[in-house]
């Protein structure tokens, strides 16, 4: 059994959608498919200099409650604020899902392997 507990981050799960800017143009934009409950732990991390640039990346593993709506193709946001109207990433963290791996036996929670900073 997953223990309340252990889901100590709460996180939105965001996917691609389309938005109208000032000029009424569709342009695409992230948008709000769900907010949840998770347990966030870094597999690995590395820094490197590239391009005179000093970048990061990490692997994480995101464990969540059992669902079976989320898909590689969305992201999971840490950190961001939502103000009503727009949402201030300025501090917040973004992770790619690379695979969702659930746990289909019990059916009591879903791991997303996701990377966050710049790839290689």
């Amino acid at each position: 059994m997953l223990r309340a507990g252990t889901l100590n981050r709460r996180v939105r799960v965001e996917t691609m959608g389309t938005a109208r800017n000032a000029l009424n143009e569709p342009i695409k934009a992230w948008a709000l498919h769900a907010a949840m409950w998770v347990s966030i732990k870094t597999m690995s991390g590395k820094q490197y200099v590239t391009a005179d640039r000093e970048t990061h990346e990490a692997a994480v593993s995101i464990r969540a409650r059992y669902r079976n709506d989320i898909t590689p193709t969305m992201r999971i946001v840490l950190g961001a604020i939502d103000t009503g109207g727009a949402v201030d990433y300025s501090k917040a963290t973004v992770y790619e899902i690379l695979a969702v791996l659930p746990d289909e036996a019990r059916r009591e929670h879903v791991d997303f392997a996701c990377s966050t900073g710049a790839r290689a």
